[in-house]
C-alpha cells in the first residue's frame, strides 16, 4: 500500500478538503520524490503516465524544482 500517492492526495482533499490542504501538498511532493528517485528505464515514464519517472536530461530539469 502506497501513502504517499496521488491517490491518496486526492482522497484526503475529497473527504476533508481545506482542512487537509497541507498535509494533501506534503502528500503530493513525497509522491513526487519518490517518482523522481524511482526512475527505471528512457520509456517507462511514458508507460505509467507520470511525468516525474522520465530520467533527467539535465541540472535544470523541471523535475528538480520545488513549486
Amino acid at each position: 500500500m502506497q501513502v504517499f500517492s496521488s491517490t491518496v492526495l486526492c482522497a484526503l482533499l475529497q473527504v476533508c478538503g481545506d482542512k487537509a490542504s497541507e498535509t494533501a501538498q506534503f502528500v503530493g511532493l513525497v509522491d513526487k520524490f519518490f517518482d523522481t528517485i524511482n526512475v527505471r528505464n528512457d520509456i517507462h515514464g511514458h508507460k505509467t503516465l507520470k511525468p516525474f519517472q522520465m530520467p533527467f536530461v539535465s541540472a535544470s530539469d523541471y523535475q528538480l524544482k520545488m513549486n
